[in-house]
């Protein structure tokens, strides 16, 4: 959660959580908190981005999923400074893998690479932030429990990484759709994170990967004449809203 520790305790009701470097006495003791922009909730860890364009996370990190490189948790918010040198302006995590976007449309993952869910060509994990290689300006991008997705500036939709029950949109027929209300705002997930968490166990101990993965971005074919202008990913679906109002699952 952020909070300082990392024991199983229930918090029932809406705590702060502070973004807040560390410093030692000498410096002057703790510093000012950082205003936050964005925040993403994954499987047992959390990506914010603050309003200066620094990333930070917190929690289990078994894999890399934090991005601070090793695999120790962190039980409050650490700045990811690898990144400390790139604006960015959005932040997703997924089952045990986060992905970052920066200004300059380029676009980070880090954590486990079973399935190519980090989208880097390959099924290995990474623990430090790595490009991911998305030829076009990545505007946004979400994280499920075993894919991801993102959104260049010209409305196209990418996915990657475990496709076995249909979540990358690159078999069958054209995504159905829905017409979505005309109220402000986005797209929200609601993950069964609990599944997402035994999944990544196994796969954990596994460099292969599913059937029907990729393992680098691929666009979205079936909405090559949709114009996209949001995504979200949940467990094992995708969703993502057109500049008409319409989402397509």
């Amino acid at each position: 959660l952020g909070l300082g520790n990392l024991d199983l305790t229930v918090v029932a009701t809406p705590t702060r959580v502070v973004l807040r470097e560390a410093t030692s006495a000498a410096s002057g003791g703790a510093g000012r908190p950082a205003r936050c922009a964005r925040c993403s909730a994954g499987g047992a860890h959390s990506v914010a981005v603050d309003d200066a364009g620094g990333v930070w996370s917190w929690g289990r990190n078994a894999h890399g999923q934090l991005g601070h490189g090793g695999t120790r948790p962190s039980p409050a918010p650490k700045k990811v400074l690898p990144l400390r040198a790139r604006t960015c302006v959005d932040a997703a995590a997924g089952g045990f893998h986060s992905f970052v976007v920066v200004d300059d449309g380029s676009l980070y993952a880090f954590g486990l690479g079973a399935d190519g869910r980090l989208g880097l060509g390959h099924c290995l994990n990474a623990s430090l932030p790595e490009k991911v290689p998305l030829d076009a300006f990545c505007r946004a991008a979400a994280a499920g429990a075993a894919h991801g997705a993102a959104v260049d500036d010209a409305g196209a939709l990418y996915t990657w990484g475990d496709g076995s029950k249909g979540a990358l949109g690159h078999r069958g027929p054209k995504p159905k759709s829905t017409k979505a209300g005309k109220k402000e705002g986005g797209l929200s997930s609601m993950p069964s994170w609990e599944s997402a968490r035994a999944l990544g166990e196994v796969l954990a101990y596994s460099s292969g990967a599913a059937p029907d993965s990729e393992h680098a971005p691929r666009r979205v074919a079936a909405l090559a004449d949709v114009r996209v202008v949001a995504v979200c990913a949940s467990e094992r679906e995708t969703a993502c809203l057109d500049a008409d109002g319409v989402v397509y699952v």
